[in-house]
């Protein structure tokens, strides 16, 4: 289990929220840690093993300018995260990824081409062999919530899960994501929902379209995907849960 998490809009004017958030991943995975963020020009990124807190203090000047940001702690299932290569981002392909969950035919990517041993790689591999679409509905196996960037055409943030690990936050100017809502709102976001199964979100300059793009064909024996892909409001159901995260705890530097 890793964490996913990001923003698609003005970043510097959401990053006090947006550390908090990335610290609040951890609980989901606390092997590796990094970020990917696009500056208007190009698509910057940052990893490292262990936990987050030594990043921070470089994103006031990283996101300064950032259009989006895409954030992830990792609990590794395959590739040891002290070689920087298998942390996410995955910078591979000519993609940028970050993934919750795994992926069980990695062993596709020719044995030349492969970049890291980490099985994420094969979402980076099929999104250039087939199109981001086709790898997700017809070529990948296994779980997958994803957050994604071509970076030959770096404005637009991919998100798709197959299941029910994505939330979004709506804000003025603004999407946020995380794979657990209760982030987000702990994080101080509003109006969160949880993301619908088989929907491909497409996320620019914090503007948001969907794209009905189905289930995956490659369907795994006993597990029923989009089962718990409803657009729900979860704010209400995870307020009594912000005392257990209290804000001083977590020493978010001020922007």
């Amino acid at each position: 289990m890793c964490g996913i998490a990001g923003y698609s809009g003005n970043v510097a004017s959401k990053a006090d929220k947006l550390r908090l958030l990335w610290l609040l991943l951890q609980e989901r995975g606390g092997d590796a840690s990094g970020a990917a963020w696009y500056d208007g020009k190009k698509v910057w990124y940052s990893k490292k093993p262990g936990s987050p807190v030594d990043l921070l203090e470089a994103t006031p000047k990283w996101w300064a300018t950032a259009e989006y940001v895409m954030l992830h702690c990792r609990q590794a299932t395959g590739g040891t995260p002290l070689e920087n290569k298998n942390n996410h981002p995955i910078i591979a392909h000519g993609w940028a990824v970050t993934h919750n969950g795994i992926i069980w035919n990695d062993d596709e990517i020719p044995p030349k081409m492969r970049q890291t041993m980490c099985d994420s790689e094969a979402i980076n591999w099929m999104a250039k062999r087939y199109g981001l679409k086709d790898a997700l509905v017809k070529e990948l196996l296994g779980w997958y919530t994803i957050a994604a960037v071509q970076l030959a055409k770096p404005k637009t943030v991919y998100l798709y899960t197959e299941g029910e690990s994505l939330y979004l936050a709506r804000e003025t100017g603004g999407i946020a994501w995380a794979s657990e809502g209760r982030f987000l709102v702990i994080a101080g976001f509003h109006d969160v929902k949880q993301a619908k199964a088989g929907v491909l979100y497409k996320l620019q300059s914090g503007q948001m379209e969907q794209e009905d793009i189905g289930l995956p064909e490659m369907g795994i024996p006993g597990y029923n995907y989009g089962t718990f892909g409803a657009t729900e409001g979860v704010e209400d159901v995870y307020a009594q849960k912000q005392d257990d995260y209290p804000k001083g705890d977590y020493g978010v530097p001020s922007a």
